[in-house]
C-alpha cells in the first residue's frame, strides 16, 4: 500500500476515499490489465496468419519486458500473483481477467494453425495456450530476478518452440544432419 499511495502520490486516506480496500485497488488494476488485453487481443487477430498472430503477441508481451523501467511492473505482476495464492477472490478475479482470455486467445490460434497444418494435430489447443502463456509469466519471474537478462534470446527460444524448429537437426557443410 505504501508502494501505491507514493505512485499515486497520495496519502492512504486519500487512496482509501477511491477504494475500500487493497483487493479492491488490484481489482480496479486487473480490469484495467483487462481492457488492455482485450485492445491487444483485437489487434493479434488482425494479423495474418496464426502464426504471424503469435508472433505479434510474442513481440508485444515480450519487448515490453526489455525496457526501460518495466522492473517496477514486473515486481507488481510477482505480487498481484503471490496475493491470488493467498486469497481465493483475487485468484478467481486474476482468472477472469488476464488467465482465461489469453489461454481462449492463444487456443484460437493454435486451433487456426492445427486446422492450417501448420501445427501438430495432436497437441491439445488449450494446453498450448497455457504453455505459451507460462512461458511469458516465466519471463516475467526471471527478468524480476534477473534484470539484465537478454530478453530477445529468450523471444528467439520461444518463437523456435511455437513453430517446431527447436528440435530441427543441424546441417553440415556437407548437408547431412549433426546430431
Amino acid at each position: 500500500m505504501q508502494d501505491i499511495c507514493k505512485e499515486a502520490d497520495l496519502s492512504p486516506g486519500a487512496v482509501y476515499r477511491y477504494f475500500d480496500s487493497k483487493e479492491e485497488i488490484i481489482e480496479a488494476s486487473c480490469d484495467a490489465c483487462q481492457q488492455q488485453n482485450a485492445t491487444v487481443m483485437e489487434k493479434m487477430t488482425q494479423q495474418g496468419g496464426p502464426i504471424e498472430m503469435l508472433d505479434e503477441l510474442v513481440r508485444h508481451a515480450f519487448s515490453g519486458l526489455g525496457k526501460e523501467g518495466y522492473e517496477d511492473q514486473l515486481r507488481l505482476n510477482l505480487q498481484w500473483w503471490s496475493e491470488a495464492v493467498r486469497s481465493p477472490h483475487l485468484c478467481d478475479l486474476l482468472k477472469r481477467s488476464t488467465i482465461t482470455p489469453w489461454v481462449e486467445a492463444l487456443s484460437g490460434i493454435i486451433v487456426t494453425a492445427q486446422q492450417q497444418g501448420r501445427i501438430n494435430p495432436v497437441v491439445d489447443p488449450e494446453s498450448a495456450g497455457r504453455v505459451l502463456l507460462a512461458m511469458w509469466q516465466g519471463l516475467v519471474l526471471q527478468k524480476a530476478m534477473e534484470p539484465d537478462m537478454d530478453v530477445q534470446k529468450y523471444l528467439t527460444v520461444a518463437k523456435t518452440i511455437y513453430t517446431g524448429t527447436l528440435a530441427k537437426p543441424i546441417r553440415s557443410e556437407r548437408g547431412s544432419a549433426i546430431s
